[in-house]
Parts: C-alpha cells; sequence; structure tokens
C-alpha cells in the first residue's frame, strides 16, 4: 500500500528524521515505540520487620539488619504496561488503578525536576512516583554497575534518543496486591516506575539496581521505610532469599533449599494501622541515647549537690521533678536498649533459627518461630509504640491469631509487614489446612481476601518432609 504525499509529509517523514537524528548524536537506536508489559509483586516479611532500618545505624555495636521474604505470587502484585507516549513531549504519564479498580492518571514534566521532589515531600497520593521519577532524573549516588556512570546520566541520554515529541506513558491497568496492608504496596509503585523507565529507555536495570532506586524515591516522601520493602518486591514472585542490611549496602542471600512447600496464608484483618506513626515511635526509641541521663541533667544535679544552702520548698518540689524525669529517662533508655537487642541480635537468631528450619523442611520448628517473634516483638516494640503494638495496640491482630479454630491447621503466625492490625499470616499444616484457614479467616474473622502463597521446596527435597497435614522429620 503506498502512503498519500501529504501523510507521508506530515507523519512518516518526520518520525524517520528524528529516528535517523538520535541514531546520530548517541550511536545506539532510539527506544522501541512498542508497548511492554510489566510485573512487580508484593513482598511477604516472613521474620526479620524493621531490621533494615536499623541495621542502617552508623554504630559499631548495633548489628546489621537481616530479614527472611519472598516475593507474593503472580496473582498478587501490579500489572502495568508501559509504552512511548507520541502526544506528551519531555512528560511521564502514570494511570494508577487501585485494589478496588478505581483509577487515577498523573503527568509528570521532567524538565522541572525540583517540583517533582517538592511534591514527593509533601506527601500524598501520587508521593511515591514523584520521588522516584526525581531520583531517576537528579540523583547522583546511584551509578552503572559497569560504566560507573550516573543513572540520571543514563536516563538522560535515554530521554534525547526518544523521538520528537514523544513521553513516557504508565498504564497500572489492574492491581491485585491489597493496599497498605502490610505487604508493600507503596514500595512496588517505586519499583514499577523504576522497571518503567528501564524498560522506555532501555537502561537494562538489574533488580538489585531497581530496589535501590525505588528505596531512594520512596525516601523522599515522608515515609521512613527501610530498604527491605523494595528488595523483596524487585527480587520477583515466590523466591525466597535472606536481605542483610549494613549502612547502605544490601546483599542478598538465596536459601541453599526449600526442604517443604511452605502453604502461607495472608490475609486483610479489615481494620486499621498507621505505619507512619509506627516508624516513627519506633526510630524514635532506637535512635534515642540509651544512658540513663541527659548532660542538662548531669550538671543540673552537680549544681544542687555544690549548692547545698538552697533548702526550700520550691527546691524540693524541683528535686522531685527531677527525679520523676530521671525516672522517665531510665524507662525509655530501657526501651531502647530493648528494641536494639530485639532488631539486633535476638532478631539474627529468629532468622537463622528460620534459615535452617525451611531449609531441612522442618515447619513445625519455623511456626514455632513465628509464635517467638511475635511474642518478642509485642513486648518490645508494643512498649515502644504502645496506641499501635502490641497486644493493646493491635487488638485485631492478636484477636485473630488466637482463635482457638485455627489451632489444628498451623502451626505459628505472626503479624505483617510493620506490624499493626494491618494483615496476618499463617503458617500451615499443608495445603488443605491452608484452605480451611481461607475458610475460617472468610467465615468467623470476616476477612475476606484472605489468600494463600506457596514457597514450593527445592527439586532434591526429601520425600519424607513432603507429607500434605504433618511433618515427619519434626514429628
Amino acid at each position: 500500500e503506498v502512503l498519500p504525499g501529504s501523510v507521508l509529509r506530515a507523519e512518516v517523514l518526520p518520525r524517520l528524521a528524528s529516528t535517523f537524528a538520535a541514531m546520530a548524536s548517541t550511536g545506539s537506536p532510539p527506544p522501541s515505540a512498542e508497548p511492554a508489559e510489566l510485573f512487580v509483586c508484593g513482598r511477604l516479611c516472613l521474620l526479620g520487620e524493621h531490621s533494615d532500618w536499623a541495621g542502617a545505624y552508623p554504630d559499631p555495636e548495633v548489628l546489621p539488619g537481616k530479614c527472611l521474604v519472598v516475593g507474593t505470587s503472580t496473582n498478587q502484585g501490579l500489572h502495568a504496561r508501559v509504552s512511548l507516549d507520541p502526544a506528551r513531549a519531555n512528560t511521564f504519564t502514570m494511570v494508577s488503578t487501585d485494589d478496588t479498580g478505581v483509577s487515577r492518571t498523573r503527568s509528570f514534566t521532567l524538565d522541572d525536576p525540583e517540583s517533582l521532589r517538592e511534591e514527593a515531600r509533601a506527601g500524598g497520593f501520587w508521593s511515591h512516583v514523584a520521588g522516584t521519577v526525581w531520583t531517576l532524573l537528579r540523583s547522583e549516588e546511584h551509578r552503572d554497575s559497569v560504566s560507573g556512570a550516573p543513572i540520571a546520566a543514563r536516563v538522560a541520554e535515554g530521554l534525547g534518543r526518544l523521538p520528537t515529541g514523544a513521553g513516557i506513558r504508565l498504564d497500572n491497568y489492574k492491581t491485585t496486591l491489597p493496599i497498605k496492608k502490610g505487604l508493600s504496596s507503596s514500595a512496588a509503585v517505586c519499583v514499577l516506575v523504576a522497571r518503567a523507565f528501564s524498560n522506555a529507555l532501555e537502561l537494562r536495570l538489574t533488580p538489585l539496581q531497581e530496589a535501590r532506586l525505588a528505596y531512594s524515591g520512596e525516601r523522599e516522601t515522608p515515609s521512613r521505610c527501610g530498604r527491605m520493602d523494595q528488595a523483596g518486591c524487585a527480587f520477583g514472585p515466590g523466591r525466597l532469599v535472606t536481605l542483610v542490611f549494613s549502612g547502605d549496602d544490601v546483599q542478598v542471600e538465596p536459601l541453599r533449599r526449600v526442604g517443604r512447600t511452605l502453604h502461607l496464608v495472608v490475609a486483610d484483618l479489615n481494620a486499621s494501622k498507621d505505619t507512619v506513626s509506627i516508624l516513627r515511635d519506633l526510630q524514635e526509641a532506637f535512635f534515642s541515647s540509651p544512658t540513663t541521663e541527659t548532660t542538662k541533667e548531669a550538671a543540673r544535679r552537680k549544681t544542687n549537690r555544690s549548692d547545698t544552702q538552697y533548702t526550700s520548698t520550691t527546691e524540693m518540689d524541683d528535686r522531685e521533678g527531677l527525679e520523676d524525669r530521671k525516672d522517665k529517662e531510665r524507662r525509655k533508655a530501657g526501651v531502647a536498649r530493648d528494641l536494639r537487642l530485639l532488631l539486633g541480635k535476638t532478631n539474627h537468631d529468629f532468622v537463622a533459627r528460620a534459615v535452617d528450619a525451611v531449609e531441612r523442611g522442618d515447619t513445625k520448628t519455623l511456626g514455632a518461630v513465628y509464635d517467638d517473634a511475635q511474642n518478642a516483638f509485642d513486648c518490645v516494640a508494643g512498649a515502644a509504640s504502645p496506641g499501635n503494638l502490641g497486644v493493646v495496640g493491635s487488638p485485631v491482630l492478636h484477636a485473630t491469631r488466637t482463635n482457638k479454630s485455627f489451632k489444628p491447621f498451623v502451626f505459628g503466625s505472626k503479624g505483617v509487614g510493620s506490624q499493626g492490625d494491618g494483615s496476618v499470616q499463617f503458617l500451615c499444616r499443608g495445603a488443605t489446612a491452608a484452605r480451611r484457614c481461607v475458610e475460617i479467616l472468610r467465615d468467623e474473622c470476616g476477612a475476606k481476601d484472605a489468600f494463600v502463597l506457596e514457597v514450593p521446596q527445592s527439586a532434591d527435597a526429601k520425600p519424607t518432609e513432603l507429607s500434605e497435614e504433618g511433618n515427619a522429620a519434626a514429628a
């Protein structure tokens, strides 16, 4: 078919001209105009929540953070399509669809990065997207692992190769991941944006690079997240890995084997949780001084001792007030010490026991670790954030975990993500038991969105480790 001359002059020739110009200036072909399908899963933290940000603390007495995570299945994630947008030059447009099917659309101009940063820091629905786009455009800390060039420079070069008048469009047309329920939906959005830019501009970022960019993007928002969420999302569905966090470094340690299929049930508790408040409370406690007396109080005490001629009622009241403050400081210091121990050595012990149990196929022991870890978290973290955590602060979580109907079907249970009354996870005795747990959650707890997440056993798992409802190795 021969195109009319008017169409050839008006549409085809300009496109060809911009294509050849891009190839001449960079030596590379322009990005493909063909849409590409993307998927980013959520992540489920089996053990080690909150140790990621704790491990970044620059104190030699604080151990690196360590957690055991798995990416949710292909049935729980963000489904999207990225393409070039021929009608919106130098613009990133995103359609975001939540888990109820409601969609919103927003366009961001790419030639005003500071407005992106301002929007990210203000918080709000689009803050995570804005923060990640700003990081891609301006951050100098992320570098290409081969060339050493800043990734922001590679993004600028990729944008320069786009056809004239084109921008990037990301259509998150379906979300099957529960939102704000401890499965890292916000981190998944950040990873999705980084992956979309990587695909559209042919950056070929690794999952770890995507995770690091996504983390920096989310940290531009009011969220005080650690690095676990983004890494868990970026490495894909069903991947069971140990993540180690030391300062700004993240190490990924895949498990050697999974001795027996893990049957996990995760449920939205249909209650409420305040992740920002939880992080604020725990970080304020963790980063506070573990000493029992402030410098100002020590100086005041010294003055009171040396200046003994004042014995008025006012001074006595003042001394009583000082003792009250010292008592509060001692309690605060005790919470700080306990929290550092919980997120440090105690957490390392829990994760080590869990990894050993998973690799041996001993799900009964893994369930016991679940319960031990939750009890320790309730006691220590509950004292740091009593309005959000612990038996009092998260009553729905604890009413669900202690429901006797689950006992015949589970090895153990615990909270999810930052914890609180967001979601619960059960480690079940087998596939049939998992289905029964879903029914109990629906019929007795009103949790209609419960789902089963299976982590398949390794190919070399022994037959005795694969019984349906029990655990021959642990019996």
